[in-house]
């Protein structure tokens, strides 16, 4: 399913959408301003440009949750943050698999040498 990226104008945060087809509309839940598609976001993996540090909320938390994950996150050795909302800000593509490992997730578009399904056997 492809992911669709958003920005606000209003107070510059990013979402990303995972569908079938683009939303006709989405609002910033933060400041309710229209969001405004993101093609480059979408895209920076395919073309020349380095697509990090990368904002990924398929990877954040609740805001609730912020304090647990940021020392889930130091105990495991991997270098993650998450803004308020609790999107997971992911330093490099190191940093990901690093993260991706100790969570137990896998990542479904890698590259060579990325954590992908079947790969992973846990610890």
């Amino acid at each position: 399913m492809p992911t669709y990226c958003y920005v606000c104008d209003a107070c510059g945060r990013h979402r990303e959408v995972r569908r079938n087809s683009p939303p006709r509309r989405l609002r910033c839940p933060h400041c309710a301003v229209n969001l405004r598609r993101d093609f480059r976001a979408e895209h920076s993996t395919m073309r020349a440009g380095n697509p990090w540090p990368r904002r990924s909320q398929a990877l954040g938390v609740s805001p609730a949750q912020i304090p647990e994950a940021r020392e889930h996150a130091r105990r495991h050795g991997y270098q993650v943050d998450f803004d308020e909302l609790g999107t997971a800000l992911i330093p490099s593509r190191a940093e990901q698999n690093k993260m991706l490992r100790a969570i137990g997730f896998c990542d479904y578009d890698a590259g060579y040498g990325d954590v992908t399904p079947g790969t992973y056997q846990g610890d």
